[in-house]
């Protein structure tokens, strides 16, 4: 019997039983073939029996909403599981892509920035890594050593071209370039502030502690190789 169902024959069985033991109370001392009825205590039954049946519908009831609640709980967990497996989807997409972005960007000889993007995206997938919970950082941070190895003052301005101006300062002087009219040391501060963006982030990931040693050694070769390219300026 569904729940409706039940709740309606049970309200109409009480109200029948309810009326039946208000029309015995009304009808108190009539006598049937000369015997005498009880009709108090046939009421008091009558009704004894109706609150009966409330209180048992009540527990079913209460029983019943309790294994509502328990499955609606198991339905949401199980939700909760596959929204939990989705996001992780997102963001081992997000580390793929992060990676086959710089290895593009390194392959792409053509670009002057090439070595530049190709640190930048993988440092970024360090970050997206971290994300999805990956195991192994051996190739990530094998080609970010590499990337690192082959920076060059051109991938970091993008020009091949430089001009010293009247104080001294070296200008890039290269219409490819996003940096054209300004100086090298401008080009290298937007490209560390690239880095230093995802670094900060990557510092205070709860999983950072696994990849520590191996993130800091590369981050010290990154930064040895931009004193190298900054001190070929002087």
């Amino acid at each position: 019997m569904k729940h409706k169902d039940s709740a309606k024959f049970f309200s109409i069985l009480a109200t029948v039983l309810s009326v039946v033991a208000l029309v015995i109370s009304l009808t108190y001392g009539v006598t049937i073939c000369g015997c005498e009825i009880n009709y108090i205590g046939v009421a008091v039954g009558l009704i004894a029996i109706c609150a009966t049946l409330m209180v048992g519908y009540q527990i079913w009831n209460t029983i019943d909403v309790k294994e509502s609640i328990r499955r609606n709980e198991k339905i949401a967990e199980e939700f909760e599981q596959l929204q939990n497996q989705v996001d992780m989807y997102e963001k081992r997409s997000q580390e793929n892509i992060d990676i086959m972005h710089s290895l593009i960007s390194y392959q792409n000889q053509l670009g002057l920035m090439h070595d530049a993007d190709a640190v930048i995206f993988m440092h970024h997938a360090i970050l997206s890594a971290l994300n999805s919970e990956r195991d192994d950082f051996t190739n990530i941070f094998g080609y970010l050593s590499i990337f690192i190895s082959e920076l060059s003052e051109m991938s970091l301005t993008g020009a091949n071209m430089i001009v010293e101006n009247a104080n001294g300062k070296r200008i890039i002087h290269d219409k490819r370039s996003p940096y054209n009219g300004r100086s090298v040391e401008h080009a290298i501060k937007e490209f560390r502030k690239n880095i230093e963006e995802n670094d900060e982030q990557i510092k205070e990931h709860k999983q950072y502690y696994r990849i520590k040693r191996e993130y800091e050694n590369v981050m010290e070769e990154l930064d040895i190789k931009i004193k190298e390219i900054m001190n070929q300026q002087q």
